[in-house]
């Protein structure tokens, strides 16, 4: 043997001890879910325990070093690891060239949910809200532009209804902070509204208290958060964000004596109005307001024993503002708000916004599109004839006492996306001169938010909390309401 061949033996003893084992680990893998790859697997276990015993029979403990292979050892077996190492990449490439190879439609074909709602929300969105074939959803389409819309629509049909291993993409799950997401897991449904508040009046809190993010993984905390928490309010017998919680819970009441709210058993007083409630309400027309009222107000009461989160004259009044203000009539001898709503001269005829920029009224009273093409903003509905809208059947109930909500918004034909495609919602029964009031007021008691880029928030005299981001000579970017901490 020459020392070239003898070196290249000592070389390979030496490494054998700790790759050999590895090798057949990773062949015989791949076999399991390449069969067609490595057929003869058999083969290559027998070479690589041959390996394995040539080279613990070379060790030399005295001199820790490895002895030459005597001449008539059998060193076939690196031959054969070596062959099925090369088939293997032969293999991995072939593959490589015909995934090279697929046309976007193959690809298409194979997607699931994510993975289309990554690549191709545009089309989904546009699908889902019934634009997709409206003559003013891309007005020029190609031929290849509606076969690809056809592709991505039958493919969609085929996945949007199986099951999913979690209800956030896979795509966001990969920039959550994992440290972020081990606390997260670690909590319970309790410490999760107690630690993050404003989600006791929406399970989407977190994300709605952003219009504004310094980065992809801050969103995607947030969205994980707030998935978090469905899947833990999920569990509950009712979710008090179900919006016919009230209903459901007395029902939950008289048939099993347990008040979903608190977890306890529930008084005889209550007990006797859930069982009553039951029987007649599906009955009752004449009268209907008063007894809903009459149930927020026993909703509130119980839920007040253990948690002092709301107050049940404040719920009353603000049922009666909604109910009642829509129908410009009055309660009692109390008028109620009157809900109106404002042209275009009422924006341009503004007070006291000298420490707003032109664009943000523009952005927070009519919405906007940015130099991206991507929709922004609308946080007050009650402007007629502004680029924004509130898709209709997204309002949600209001978020707090003061009457702030969220719904999904469209600017131009073009629907949000940031946010869940949803924005905060200034009350109703403000005017805009009002919301231009309560801005400023929340802007005189400013707090920074620590880490942010420009953001602060304060509070109006009112008690609605305002977000607001801030250019660096200190003028208003955008304000938004929330409820969060």
């Amino acid at each position: 043997m020459s020392i070239v061949d003898f070196s290249a033996s000592i070389a390979v003893a030496e490494s054998a001890r700790q790759v050999f084992q590895e090798i057949l680990d990773n062949l015989l893998a791949f076999n399991e879910s390449s069969p067609t790859i490595f057929a003869e697997a058999e083969s290559y276990l027998a070479a690589a325990s041959t390996g394995l015993s040539q080279a613990g029979q070379s060790w030399d403990a005295s001199t820790q070093t490895y002895l030459p292979p005597r001449r008539d050892a059998d060193l076939s077996w690196k031959a054969t690891i070596n062959s099925g190492w090369t088939k293997r990449q032969e293999m991995i490439e072939e593959v490589k060239r015909q995934n090279a190879k697929k046309t976007e439609f193959d690809r298409i074909a194979e997607m699931d949910y994510d993975d289309l709602h990554h690549n191709y929300s545009e089309i989904i969105l546009a699908k889902e809200s019934g634009d997709l074939n409206s003559p003013f959803y891309k007005q020029s389409k190609t031929e290849y532009r509606i076969k690809l819309e056809k592709a991505v629509v039958k493919r969609y049909e085929e996945v949007k209804d199986l099951p999913r291993e979690t209800n956030i993409s896979k795509y966001t799950l990969q920039k959550v902070d994992p440290f972020f997401k081990a606390k997260i897991d670690r909590m319970n449904h309790k410490e999760l509204e107690e630690y993050y508040p404003g989600l006791k009046f929406s399970p989407i809190a977190p994300i709605l208290d952003h219009n504004y993010y310094s980065s992809e993984i801050d969103e995607a905390n947030d969205i994980y958060l707030a998935a978090r928490y469905q899947e833990l309010d999920s569990q509950n017998p009712i979710s008090k964000h179900d919006p016919n919680f009230e209903q459901k819970r007395f029902d939950y009441i008289a048939e099993t004596g347990l008040d979903p709210v608190t977890g306890k058993e529930a008084d005889k007083e209550l007990l006797n109005y859930a069982t009553n409630y039951t029987n007649y309400a599906p009955g009752i027309k004449a009268g209907y307001d008063f007894l809903m009222v009459g149930t927020a107000a026993w909703s509130t009461r119980a839920y007040n024993k253990d948690i002092q989160t709301q107050r049940a004259d404040a719920q009353i009044n603000e049922y009666y503002q909604i109910k009642d203000a829509v129908r410009n009539s009055s309660v009692g001898s109390k008028p109620v708000v009157e809900i109106k709503t404002y042209s275009m001269d009422d924006l341009v005829n503004l007070k006291h916004t000298d420490n707003f920029t032109e664009k943000s009224k523009i952005h927070i009273f009519e919405g906007d599109i940015n130099k991206k093409g991507r929709a922004g903003g609308y946080h007050y509905d009650m402007v007629e004839g502004t680029s924004g809208n509130i898709i209709e059947g997204t309002k949600g109930p209001t978020l707090s006492d003061a009457g702030i909500y969220e719904a999904k918004v469209e600017v131009n034909g073009t629907f949000k996306k940031a946010n869940g495609g949803k924005s905060t919602f200034f009350p109703d029964h403000m005017s805009p001169q009002e919301v231009v009031d309560a801005i400023n007021e929340a802007y005189s008691n400013k707090i920074y938010q620590e880490g942010s880029r420009g953001v602060y928030v304060g509070n109006s005299k009112e008690g609605i909390k305002i977000r607001m981001v801030l250019t660096d000579d200190g003028k208003i970017i955008t304000a938004y309401p929330t409820v969060s901490e």
